[in-house]
């Protein structure tokens, strides 16, 4: 199975397993967003997806419940106003807003990061030390977001980069996680630093900030 997002605010599931012509049409259809989506992260176990996108979400889907095509062309035309901007150079027309889907099929939204300018990635947390209990995110604000999984209640946001935070990766086995911005710099969260003891929990080690805890590489990109 392939999913791909779309700047139609659409997600696409795709099933290689089609011979000939049946493979160049899509299988189900994800519907949620309503702006373009700038990137789609696998759970890897087959069912959960997460994008982000321009509207200023994440979301988490369940490709259980993907419409088919022909289901999605049979809908009501959406009713959501399509924001008329550029998100490379202008801000969200919609901030402050809850600009919702009317067929919105996605488990869970996540709020409260910047997604402008770049194609911000956002992704799980790795199920060797945290069970994917989280999904987390860097922002054009120059932070790392990361939520609860189930509830979307902000865990943390990590401040220390000055300008746009466009990837971040967690390490599927040590407590850290590594960000990249714009600001010329690589910034290694360690959530295990001194004054973090092993009875401490996963949420409080994410809350630590980076004065102290980060190592800071100036020059790498």
């Amino acid at each position: 199975m392939i999913a791909s997002g779309s700047d139609d605010s659409t997600i696409k599931v795709w099933d290689r397993r089609l011979a000939g012509t049946s493979c160049r049409r899509p299988v189900g259809i994800l519907l949620g967003h309503t702006e373009g989506l700038t990137h789609l992260s696998a759970r890897g176990d087959g069912r959960y997806l997460l994008s982000n996108a321009k509207d200023q979400t994440a979301r988490l889907w369940d490709v259980r419940r993907m419409r088919t095509p022909q289901e999605a062309r049979s809908l009501p035309p959406a009713s959501f106003p399509r924001q008329s901007f550029d998100y490379r150079w202008q801000g969200y027309p919609a901030a402050g807003y809850e600009v919702k889907h009317p067929h919105d099929s996605s488990v869970q939204t996540y709020r409260g990061h910047k997604v402008l300018q770049t194609l911000i990635r956002a992704y799980f947390s790795p199920a060797h030390s945290t069970g994917q209990r989280y999904v987390y995110s860097g922002s054009s604000c120059g932070s790392v977001f990361v939520w609860d999984l189930v509830t979307a209640r902000q865990v943390a946001v990590l401040h220390h980069h000055r300008e746009i935070v466009r990837d971040c990766s967690w390490h599927p086995h040590e407590p850290e996680l590594v960000s990249v911005s714009w600001d010329g710099t690589v910034v290694q969260w360690d959530a295990a630093a001194p004054g973090a003891g092993p009875a401490d929990s996963a949420e409080a080690a994410l809350r630590r900030e980076a004065a102290g805890y980060g190592d800071r590489f100036d020059g790498m990109y």
